[in-house]
């Protein structure tokens, strides 16, 4: 899959974030790219993507609870679902991975190692594996 064919859906409640990590995409090469502004805005926007990364905590329809409506859903259970949020400690850790998030990473991030993780998930899209990836290092929280 061509990077320019892969849709990633960045959902988050601050514009400046939105911009933020939209810029980060784009120079890893991901342009083709859809926002929303909380959860429920999401809703529409997810039949086009193949990544999503999420802020936890907005308005309406929290990052948790789009998390757990994207799983419920059959054609959406392993769509990759990148929760980038300031909610951190374990045991939110716990309740996303629980509800099958693919990667969690605490804001503020690095760039770097923001795209190196979004990178390896757009190879396991590529290569056609389950993008699940191994909780066990928490560093970055």
């Amino acid at each position: 899959m061509d990077l320019d064919k892969i849709n990633v859906l960045v959902v988050e409640d601050s514009a400046t974030m939105r911009d933020l990590i939209a810029a980060c995409l784009k120079k890893l090469g991901l342009h083709n790219l859809s926002s929303a502004g909380n959860g429920r805005l999401a809703l529409p926007h997810l039949a086009r993507a193949h990544i999503v990364i999420c802020d936890w905590d907005m308005p309406d329809i929290d990052g948790l609870q789009l998390l757990k409506i994207v799983r419920s859903e059959p054609q959406y259970e392993h769509l990759p679902f990148i929760m980038l949020t300031a909610v951190a400690g374990k045991e939110n850790v716990s309740k996303a991975i629980q509800a099958g998030v693919t990667d969690y990473m605490a804001k503020p991030f690095q760039p770097k190692r923001f795209g190196e993780r979004v990178i390896k998930i757009v190879n396991t899209i590529q290569t056609g594996i389950n993008s699940n990836q191994d909780f066990t290092d928490l560093t970055d929280l």
